[in-house]
């Protein structure tokens, strides 16, 4: 698995470790950390483009997670609504810098990966989202609503734009 994520787990510990969180990280955080590090950084990669950042965004809303006063009933919906969050807010921060900074030559991962990521990168964030979501991540439009926090109508809307931009670019 290219995305590991075994190493990453000492760093959680040891920010929890540390005093910041007031939610005890015990054997349940650490198991759910486990088996859902590498599915939340697949699809943080897929919203951002880089899985640096992804790795960041997913460790970041782990740490979120463990300063809760109490934990939520179903930790997974809460993990993967606080990395679509944390992606916007990467897209944000990046169209600032995209506007003072030159933008540096992106690495390459998988060639088979690379071909499909380059069609979905040059679409619309909230487009690219959307159909990430549907498609990756496998959810309903209604949960997919949720998660962006916007109407049913908007997220099938975005999804048939995307679809067709996709289609467009794909078509020689």
């Amino acid at each position: 698995n290219q995305f590991g994520g075994g190493n990453r787990l000492s760093t959680v510990n040891e920010a929890m470790a540390t005093g910041r969180s007031t939610f005890r990280f015990d054997d349940s955080i650490e198991t759910l950390y486990q088996q859902e590090w590498s599915g939340l950084v697949r699809l943080a990669w897929l919203l951002t483009g880089s899985r640096e950042t992804a790795e960041d965004v997913v460790n970041d809303a782990f740490l979120s997670l463990g300063h809760r006063t109490s934990p939520p009933n179903d930790p997974k919906p809460y993990l993967r609504r606080i990395v679509v969050n944390k992606a916007n807010d990467h897209h944000r921060r990046a169209s600032i810098e995209r506007r003072y900074l030159p933008t540096p030559a992106q690495p390459t991962f998988n060639p088979d990966v690379d071909e499909v990521w380059e069609l979905l990168a040059k679409l619309p964030d909230r487009q690219r989202h959307v159909l990430v979501l549907r498609y990756y991540e496998d959810l309903t439009l209604e949960q997919i609503a949720d998660l962006l926090q916007c109407p049913v109508g908007t997220v099938k809307s975005l999804a048939s734009r995307g679809l067709a931009s996709l289609k467009t670019e794909a078509t020689p």
